[in-house]
C-alpha cells in the first residue's frame, strides 16, 4: 500500500506508511513537500530490507527507560543502593529528558570531560556510565526498543588502580596500639584477619561462624565480589584472633557495620600519626623531615588487602595464591601482588 498523507488542524501533514509485514509508521511534517520525502526514503528501506522502527526510541526519555532499570535490574544487584543513587542521579540531569534515539556520544564524552575536569576519579566516571551502558543494552537486546549504545563509541577514562601501598616497617605496631584504643572492640581483629587472609572488607563483614572451621583451619566465603563462593586457609595469626572472639546471636564473626569500620580506621590512623609525629619532633627532627616520612599516610583499609596477598604471595604459588584471594585472572592478582624489592633479593642469597 502506498503512503498517506493528512492535513491536521493545525496545517501540519502526516505521512503514513503501511507495508504487509511491517508495522505501520507515521511521523507530523510542517510542510506535505517534507512528509513525501520522508515517506519515499521509508519506502525505500523498507523494500530493501533494512528499514527498522524507532519510534518506540523516539518516544522512550532516559528518564523513563531509568525508572524501568530501576524496577526490573538494580534490585537484583549487589550494588543496589550505589547504583539508585547513580541512576537518581541521571534522571535528575539534563539528558534525562532527551529520548534514547536522540542521545549521541558527544552527549556522554561531554559528561566523561566535566566530571574528569571537576576532579573525578576515573574509577567513579566509569561507574557513572556502566548502569547507563547496560541499560542501553538492554534496551535494545530485551525491552524490544531498537537503539544503539552511544557509550561504546566513546573513550572511557583509563583507571589507575596500581597502588603498591604495604605496611611500613614498624607501621602495623603503631596501627594495633591505635586500635586497641578504640572503643570498637572489632576493629582491631577485623584489621589482624584482614592482613593475614587478604579478604575484602565485604567479605570479612559478612563472615558467618557456621562458615569458620578451627579444626580444619578455614573459612568459606559465600558472598563473595564476583558471586563465587571459596574456601580460604587461616594461618595461627588468623587461628588465635578468631579464637578469642565471642560468638555473636546473629552468627556474624565481625558485628561491625562497613561505616563503624570506616570511621573507627579513619580515627585510629590519624590518632597514631599524631602520635608519631609527636616522637618525632621529640627526637629533633625538623617539620620538613616529619612532612615527608610517609609513616601513616595515604594508608586505605583497601590496601590491607594488597598487604595480606602479598604476605601469602610469600608462601604460595600463583595459581594457589589465586585460589585464596578468589581472582580469576592472574592480571589481577599482579595488582595485587608486591613483594618488597628486599624480599626478592633475599631469594637470590
Amino acid at each position: 500500500m502506498m503512503a498517506t498523507f493528512t492535513k491536521r488542524e493545525n496545517d501540519w501533514w502526516q505521512a503514513r506508511v503501511r507495508r504487509k509485514g511491517n508495522e505501520t509508521v507515521s511521523k507530523t511534517f510542517p510542510t506535505k513537500e517534507a512528509a513525501e520525502k520522508w515517506a519515499r526514503s521509508i519506502e525505500f528501506r523498507i523494500d530493501r530490507g533494512d528499514y527498522t522502527n524507532r519510534s518506540e526510541a523516539e518516544k522512550t526519555t532516559l528518564a523513563d527507560a531509568i525508572d524501568r532499570y530501576l524496577e526490573e535490574v538494580t534490585p537484583n544487584k549487589k550494588s543496589a543502593i550505589q547504583e539508585k543513587n547513580r541512576l537518581l542521579t541521571w534522571k535528575n540531569s539534563k539528558l534525562a529528558k532527551v529520548s534514547l534515539l536522540a542521545l549521541t556520544p558527544g552527549n556522554f564524552a561531554k559528561f566523561r570531560d566535566e566530571r574528569k575536569k571537576a576532579g573525578v576519579s576515573a574509577a567513579t566516571i566509569r561507574l557513572d556510565l556502566a548502569p547507563i551502558s547496560h541499560l542501553f543494552n538492554l534496551a535494545n537486546k530485551e525491552w524490544g526498543i531498537p537503539v544503539d549504545n552511544p557509550i561504546r563509541k566513546i573513550t572511557l577514562p583509563r583507571e589507575d588502580n596500581s597502588r603498591d601501598r604495604r605496611l611500613l616497617d614498624g607501621e602495623e605496631v603503631r596501627i594495633v596500639a591505635a586500635l586497641k584504643q578504640c572503643k570498637n572492640p572489632w576493629i582491631l581483629p577485623a584489621f589482624i584477619l584482614a592482613c593475614e587472609t587478604a579478604m575484602r572488607q565485604g567479605e570479612s563483614l559478612d563472615l558467618l561462624w557456621q562458615n569458620v572451621s578451627l579444626k580444619n583451619k578455614t573459612a568459606h566465603l559465600i558472598d563473595t565480589k564476583n558471586g563465587t563462593s571459596r574456601t580460604i586457609p587461616l594461618s595461627p595469626r588468623a587461628l588465635e584472633t578468631l579464637s578469642e572472639l565471642p560468638h555473636s546471636i546473629e552468627g556474624k564473626v565481625l558485628r561491625l557495620t562497613k561505616s563503624a569500620l570506616v570511621q573507627s580506621w579513619g580515627h585510629a590512623i590519624k590518632r597514631a600519626r599524631v602520635d608519631y609525629e609527636k616522637e618525632m619532633i621529640i627526637a629533633g627532627k625538623t617539620k620538613m623531615e616529619i612532612a615527608v616520612d610517609a609513616m601513616l599516610l595515604d594508608l586505605h583499609w583497601h590496601d590491607l588487602r594488597h598487604e595480606g596477598t602479598s604476605r601469602l604471595a610469600a608462601r604460595f604459588m600463583m595459581h594457589e595464591l589465586m585460589k585464596v584471594t578468589g581472582h580469576k585472572d592472574s592480571k589481577m592478582v599482579f595488582r595485587y601482588y608486591h613483594p618488597r624489592a628486599e624480599d626478592l633479593a633475599k631469594k637470590l642469597e
